[in-house]
């Protein structure tokens, strides 16, 4: 039987998964303090598990990434207050190492705080009193303890406030039915919510009862005003298991725009649409000629659209947002879709096919173009 790890083996060498994890969570930091930046004054990164900075193997985890950000990139060096915490003190003292040996740290007109602090009920009770200015809080737990609804709840209650959470699945599917565990799983999820997840999962199959979890995540999240989520979902290195979700809740759609564009870019797809996973055991799937196909997702999507919007004049854009959020389409196949309804003479468009640029030999499809269904 293999040796289960331990958080101290998680820091020797970064996983491909940890990286796709620290990726995500840096890319929308950066178009997420772009968006923020442009009207707040301040704004703020929250690690309340930051880990050591860095890998024994050299790799750099977020809160380095981050910080080397910040000094790049005068405007966000000029507003950025950072906040990293983590319960074990030899962490804390490896990453005030790593934060030191910066160039330029010094550059930042707020410099990193960086605290030994275990996450608990009274620091979400300090938490609550306060408003926050805006800001991306991170919270991931090597497993789960300290994670609470509660704390999500609080770490997105003020303006601009968005939280990226690491939800880990393989443990806490474990501990719904344990008796040990009815505190963690309670905090989790709420106590009622919990109550009903524990009369119904146990009579599911694995993928049944994940959907089941998912579903009753979403319902927490939704007591604590998290109006939109998204997760990109981990299996497990050595199997087709699912090992972990990591997970943005925010109040506002345009979080959740950016969040599914920066992972689609960090995951397989199929026909052409985003997975949202990543799984160490599956080839990566080539991706085929969209409008080869007369059926498939993208036809469904378009054979949609054309009986949501029938007889309606709307721009791509507002098509895009008005019906993207619960699926997993991108606003690249929405425009494909819509070139597809198109070509087959089922919608026009204000500035027709023939007088649009190509790039790179394929026909694009302006945001503000508009489209009139028949």
């Amino acid at each position: 039987m293999a040796k289960a790890s331990t958080e101290e083996d998680f820091f020797v060498e970064q996983s491909e998964a940890s990286k796709i994890k620290a990726r995500i969570v840096f890319n929308y930091f950066v178009t997420w303090a772009s968006i923020i930046g442009s009207t707040a004054s301040k704004i703020g990164y929250l690690d309340f598990f930051c880990g050591p900075g860095k890998y024994e193997d050299g790799n750099e985890s977020t809160p380095l990434l981050i910080l080397k950000k910040a000094v790049e990139v005068p405007k966000i060096g000029k507003s950025l207050v950072t906040i990293f915490q983590d319960s074990n003190v030899d962490y804390i003292d490896r990453l005030r190492k790593c934060v030191a040996e910066i160039d330029g740290i010094k550059t930042l007109k707020y410099a990193p705080y960086i605290e030994a602090q275990t996450m608990d009920e009274e620091v979400v009770k300090q938490l609550k009193k306060i408003e926050l200015i805006p800001s991306l809080i991170f919270i991931d737990p090597f497993g789960y303890k300290g994670l609470s609804k509660d704390l999500l709840g609080t770490a997105i209650k003020d303006w601009g406030c968005d939280c990226i959470f690491f939800f880990n699945y393989n443990r806490i599917n474990a501990a719904i039915t344990n008796p040990a565990f009815t505190d963690n799983v309670n905090l989790i999820f709420g106590e009622d919510i919990a109550n009903e997840l524990r009369a119904k999962v146990e009579s599911l199959n694995p993928e049944l009862r994940q959907k089941l979890v998912l579903e009753k995540l979403a319902l927490a999240l939704s007591k604590v005003k998290g109006k939109f989520k998204i997760e990109f979902k981990f299996y497990k290195e050595d199997s087709e298991k699912t090992s972990h979700f990591l997970i943005l809740i925010t109040k506002h759609a345009r979080g959740y725009e950016v969040m599914k564009e920066v992972m689609a870019k960090l995951c397989d797809t199929d026909e052409g649409i985003p997975t949202y996973e990543y799984r160490p055991l599956k080839e990566r799937k080539a991706t085929g000629d969209m409008f080869a196909k007369t059926t498939g997702k993208l036809f469904d999507l378009g054979e949609t659209l054309k009986t949501t919007y029938k007889g309606k004049k709307k721009t791509v854009i507002t098509i895009y947002r008005e019906h993207n959020v619960g699926t997993p389409f991108i606003l690249s196949n929405y425009k494909k879709a819509l070139m597809m309804l198109e070509g087959k003479g089922e919608i026009t468009v204000d500035v027709p096919a023939a007088s649009r640029r190509k790039i790179k030999g394929e026909l694009t499809l302006g945001d503000d173009r508009l489209i009139t269904f028949k």
